[in-house]
């Protein structure tokens, strides 16, 4: 089971997007499931350097994520593990197939104890997919396993026929003009490049009080972590490619 608190998760994810990748294209979902979160902040993890400084909740989280990736698939659950019927076994010609796994699947939550292995079974099952979303801060079992009952009920109904469906409108000029209008978007890269093209600040401070009023000017908002970790990739890239921009002291 894994030893990752999903907030301390969370603050990895953000802490990576604001120092890997550019504001208006993070790489990384906050709101992504679980697992996809640990998948992609292990993935970016991969692009930091030597001389890039994280949080310790960050570092601590990287090193369990990939220690967890070095051990071993753990046994599938007796959840997942279908039942194979034995050859010599005859088939009762009055029960229907369908009916006898929804009431075995039934008998299985009922019986279980085990929260980890309720979770497998919705992760595993289209019939729970709506708890997916909320499964990695689900630690009530009971709750866990009503919910997973209600929604089984639900599916043995009888579904009623959906209308036809419609054609989606075309979109509006507005719906599109707001689109272009966030394409074009004025980045908080191009802001702490522009203040240091305009305002030659002296100090790391200062290029990011100006690169926040640049942001400002094009109807950004002003984010000191942000800017300084724009300028921290703008400093890296110049001493890559020696591109002779001078840079303020510290």
């Amino acid at each position: 089971m894994s030893t990752i608190k999903l907030n301390d998760l969370k603050k990895t994810g953000k802490e990576l997007n604001a120092l890997l990748f550019d504001d208006d294209k993070p790489e990384i979902d906050i709101k992504a499931s679980e697992e996809d979160l640990k998948e992609k902040v292990l993935e970016a993890s991969e692009l930091l350097e030597e001389d890039d400084e994280i949080s310790e909740t960050a570092q601590a989280v990287i090193k369990a994520l990939k220690a967890e990736q070095a051990t071993p698939p753990k046994k599938r659950s007796k959840l997942e593990k279908e039942e194979v019927p034995e050859e010599d076994s005859d088939p009762d010609p009055d029960t229907e197939e369908d009916d006898t796994n929804e009431d075995d699947l039934e008998s299985t939550i009922e019986d279980c104890d085990d929260i980890t292995e309720l979770k497998d079974l919705v992760k595993s099952n289209d019939i729970f997919k709506s708890l997916r979303k909320s499964l990695g801060i689900q630690k009530n079992i009971d709750k866990l396993r009503d919910s997973m009952l209600d929604l089984l009920s639900d599916a043995t109904e009888e579904t009623p026929e959906e209308p036809p469906k419609t054609k989606p409108a075309a979109a509006s000029n507005k719906t599109k003009a707001a689109s272009k209008e966030k394409k074009e978007k004025f980045s908080r890269m191009e802001a702490c490049a522009e203040a240091l093209k305009n305002s030659a600040p002296k100090t790391i401070d200062s290029w990011v009080e100006k690169s926040n009023e640049v942001m400002v000017e094009h109807g950004g908002k002003e984010n000191d972590d942000e800017s300084r970790s724009q300028i921290l990739k703008i400093i890296k890239f110049s001493k890559v490619f020696d591109l002779g921009v001078k840079i303020p002291s510290v």
